[in-house]
């Protein structure tokens, strides 16, 4: 029962009492029991106290940047977070049921709704029901607080004015439509135009009969993500906040009373990583909570991440256990340090042993590190530390996996093949390439080394006052080892100047040449 209202029982004591009812015969056992989850108790408050949404950031040499969005913000702006591309339309399954898809307008601070406006896939002349919601404490309201019953007169966009309805909103709220059931025979009802390109969803929200506001991404999974085709104009006014920045959930601030959205924190130590969360401060002297934290690593500037995929998995691998995954990279000659080893795993858990190889004829020679990662992995990306190793890499080396029963696909990029992805059966297989890129990465310390002892105009490897293929070609020679560039070559090379001569940086003078 959501939002079950108790308010004449202000100031008594109260108990609450759970029920399970069996069937009449009992001749199917009688389960394990009942679970009681999420029992919350509402006050009412003087006030909704936003966190600050949208934190992010980046590890710089012993500090972290950060910024978030910001809830000072003024104006008049269009909501938009579909692609229009809306290839598919959500209707309930029963007949006579009615549900709301919304979309979060993520504001702090009073605004008012000029318009809403709602893709239509139900037959010209379909009338629906636009409204938006408040947020009540950290969710949303499930009754209106201002609808109207409109008419989609036309395919595609649908505009409507509210503007002189007096549709004044405080904080983050939800603007929704009706959709209900379709009949197959007749076409009648009102879908929900779902933009599947539009993924992963920041603001599609759902509203099912009896329910409360829940994530499309969560409700709808086995249906598909994506933004809802629902468009708002809408002006706004700001919170008149400072903000706080906490480190590892401390309550107490690094830094406080900050007037802007970005913040710098310093004296902290590199390849360690810490938890970032920001709290807002009200006029009225309340703090809100803190926000959604992330994980920064501080690192040195001379610390570089060497990659060949594009971040999204297209399919997942797994070698099988007891056998082998690799990928190739190339470290400066004068040599480079191992900081971390980065991959991106189907599902959470799972271990594996971490290998480094020399490089002998193109193929992984000389085991020359092992050991075993395990314990608090997670789907996605995961990070592991090595820089208190002591590894060091020169010229081309190979980084990668030997797997247990228990370890989860690793990703795997199909949409690009560099060639450097390898596996192998067992001890005594043959290393096989694998049709993409591996998503296992490295990161790499230059140190004192990164910038080669040349001198040099970036991409015009020839040296000869214009960038050319032939540059193009130089720099190919350089990455297959054909030739060993001079510190001058080695320093135009690098295009990107980040310590290191790859794929790259002939993308990149490739782009030059072409006037990209």
């Amino acid at each position: 029962n959501v939002f079950l209202d108790i308010s004449s029982l202000a100031g008594k004591d109260i108990a609450f009492r759970f029920q399970t009812r069996y069937d009449e015969d009992d001749d199917g056992g009688s389960g394990l029991g009942i679970m009681v989850d999420d029992l919350r108790i509402y006050k009412v408050s003087g006030g909704n106290y936003p966190p600050p949404t949208g934190l992010a950031g980046e590890g710089l040499n012993e500090s972290v940047e950060l910024t978030w969005n910001d809830m000072n913000a003024s104006g008049t702006d269009d909501f938009i977070f579909d692609n229009e591309s809306f290839t598919n339309g959500i209707q309930m399954s029963t007949e006579g049921s009615t549900a709301y898809a919304g979309t979060q307008i993520p504001l702090a601070g009073p605004s008012t709704v000029n318009s809403v406006s709602i893709y239509n896939l139900s037959p010209v002349g379909t009338t629906t029901t636009i409204a938006a919601f408040s947020q009540i404490g950290t969710l949303f309201s499930n009754e209106p607080t201002y609808s109207l019953e409109v008419t989609l007169d036309s395919e595609g966009w649908n505009d409507f004015d509210v503007s002189t309805l007096g549709w004044d909103m405080n904080n983050s709220f939800i603007v929704a439509h009706q959709f209900t059931f379709v009949d197959e025979t007749t076409g009648a009802g009102m879908l929900a135009a779902l933009d599947e390109s539009a993924v992963p969803s920041s603001a599609s929200r759902v509203l099912f009969p009896g329910g409360a506001w829940d994530a499309w991404s969560v409700s709808g999974a086995a249906i598909g993500d994506g933004e809802w085709g629902i468009r708002s104009n809408v002006t706004f006014q700001g919170a008149g906040v400072t903000y706080n920045v906490h480190l590892n959930g401390n309550p107490t601030p690094v830094l406080a009373n900050i007037g802007t959205n970005s913040a710098t924190v310093d004296g902290l130590e590199n390849n360690t990583t810490y938890s970032l969360s920001v709290s807002a401060n009200y006029s009225d002297g309340e703090t809100s909570e803190q926000s959604d934290s992330i994980d920064l690593t501080p690192q040195a500037q001379t610390v570089h991440e060497e990659y060949y995929d594009d971040g999204i998995a297209e399919e997942y691998f797994s070698a099988g256990s007891s056998n082998f995954t690799a990928v190739k990279y190339t470290a400066q000659s004068t040599g480079e340090a191992v900081v971390r080893f980065k991959w991106f795993q189907e599902v959470a858990g799972g271990a594996f042993y971490l290998k480094l190889y020399e490089d002998v004829n193109g193929l992984p020679g000389a085991e020359t590190y092992s050991r075993v990662i395990a314990g608090g992995l997670v789907d996605g990306w995961n990070t592991y530390d090595l820089s208190a190793e002591g590894l060091s890499v020169s010229g081309d080396f190979w980084i990668g996996t030997k797997e247990f029963s228990s370890t989860a696909p690793f990703g795997l990029d199909t949409s690009s093949n560099t060639g450097n992805s390898y596996s192998r059966t067992g001890t005594t297989g043959d290393w096989v390439e694998i049709p993409g890129n591996l998503m296992a990465r490295v990161y790499l310390d230059c140190g004192d080394d990164c910038q080669g002892g040349g001198s040099c105009t970036l991409g015009d490897v020839s040296g000869d006052t214009i960038i050319n293929v032939l540059d193009i070609v130089a720099t190919v020679n350089f990455v297959l080892g054909a030739q060993a560039p001079t510190d001058d070559q080695s320093c135009a090379a690098d295009y990107n100047e980040d310590g290191i001569i790859n794929v790259l940086d002939i993308v990149a003078i490739v782009n030059v040449v072409l006037g990209g």
